[in-house]
């Protein structure tokens, strides 16, 4: 191996390592700032719409086109009232449009999960004691929070990988391979 290709994979690497330690802190913030919905503040809310919107995903792309839509008003100590569209966390700007496909669904499967968000319905509501605007009705942990802490984690094992075994194939397959 030339001394310039040594040169160019050890920069790879350490870009990678750069790039994956970035992702990595990344994720664990959002999972850190994802945790805290389940400390926030409970109120009783309100659900005063119910339906089903559909994603503009384009034609033949998947079958789940349609995401639930579900506005609900609550009010906080002090008497002041607030409304929100938000269901979970992947709502926030951390996961613009996540959420959606998140919650996407076929017609039987969302008219299921909002037989428990019909008009009317009291639901709690969680939501920021700092900024009580900020709320969600489902404070869980989803998937997607997930994948950037992943993310970080798949790329800085890649670039061990590549550290300590200096590639991907065995020799002996490098060697039998041929164009």
């Amino acid at each position: 191996m030339s001394n310039s290709n040594k040169k160019r994979k050890a920069w790879l690497k350490k870009i990678l390592f750069c790039a994956g330690t970035i992702i990595l802190i990344f994720g664990v913030k959002v999972i850190i700032k994802a945790s805290e919905c389940k400390t926030w503040a409970s109120a009783e809310g309100t659900i005063i719409g119910s339906s089903l919107q559909e994603l503009p995903i384009p034609e033949k792309k998947s079958h789940d086109t349609l995401s639930p839509d579900i506005v609900y008003e609550y009010q906080v100590p002090g008497g002041r009232v607030y409304f929100s569209n938000r269901i979970s966390f992947l709502d926030n700007e951390i996961f613009p449009r996540i959420s959606e496909n998140y919650y996407a669904g076929t017609y039987e499967e969302l008219r299921k999960y909002l037989s428990k968000y019909q008009v009317g319905t009291k639901v709690p509501v969680y939501y920021n004691p700092q900024k009580p605007s900020e709320s969600v009705i489902d404070n869980g942990l989803k998937a997607p929070v997930f994948i950037p802490l992943a993310l970080g984690i798949a790329i800085l094992y890649y670039v061990f990988h590549l550290h300590i075994f200096g590639r991907l194939r065995p020799k002996d397959e490098e060697e039998t391979i041929s164009c």
